[in-house]
């Protein structure tokens, strides 16, 4: 064996205990500020945080992922891995059967990491409505990079980047930071999500 591998059958792993959820108060968004240290590995946006956010977020191209991330609590490579094949806007159903994952910097497509990932969604009317308009852009910017004669990639993604390829997860982590830091709220994807799951 390694002097590594040697090292590594002697390390004591933490407990699998799942951190214990705690609410983004005022208090504990002034002690992030002022040290940069969450209070809890799960943290949870409030309702008028996650209101905070989408509002600020609303004129930005991925919108309506991250609204779906904030009323459905899908994490961010199932938002990124969502195909249209799997999305019923007339039954107001969306099924997670795909999600992307990065193996180092490559975006790879895997399936769900636990059975209750890969499970069918029900969505709100506002969910439904931004998805529809979401779709009608997503077929505009098609047409235009095809009337442009510029390639476009017929993914069946649900959220592409700009020319149809797979959106990087890593691309949707900084337009979220940019998004979070100009409408003055805590950094992490996770809380986003997890204010729908707790």
């Amino acid at each position: 064996m390694s002097a590594a591998g040697d090292e590594a059958s002697h390390v004591e792993l933490a407990s699998g205990k799942r951190p214990k959820a705690m609410l983004w108060t005022a208090q504990h968004v002034k002690r992030w500020r002022e040290t940069g240290e969450e209070p809890s590995g799960v943290m949870v946006w409030t309702p008028a945080q996650t209101g905070q956010f989408l509002d600020h977020a609303e004129a930005d191209r991925l919108y309506p992922l991250f609204l779906l991330i904030a009323f459905r609590g899908m994490r961010r490579g199932e938002a990124v891995g969502q195909a249209w094949q799997d999305l019923d806007l007339g039954a107001a159903l969306l099924t997670v059967s795909k999600t992307i994952i990065q193996a180092g910097w490559t975006p790879m497509e895997s399936t769900p990491k636990t059975e209750d990932s890969a499970a069918t969604i029900v969505l709100g009317p506002l969910t439904v409505q931004v998805l529809r308009d979401h779709g009608a852009r997503q077929q505009a910017e098609r047409a235009e990079r095809l009337e442009a004669r510029l390639p476009w990639h017929d993914t069946g993604k649900v959220f592409t980047d700009t020319d149809g390829s797979w959106l990087h997860p890593e691309k949707v982590s900084e337009t979220f930071r940019r998004l979070c830091r100009e409408a003055g709220v805590p950094l992490n994807l996770r809380d986003l999500a997890t204010s729908r799951r707790h």
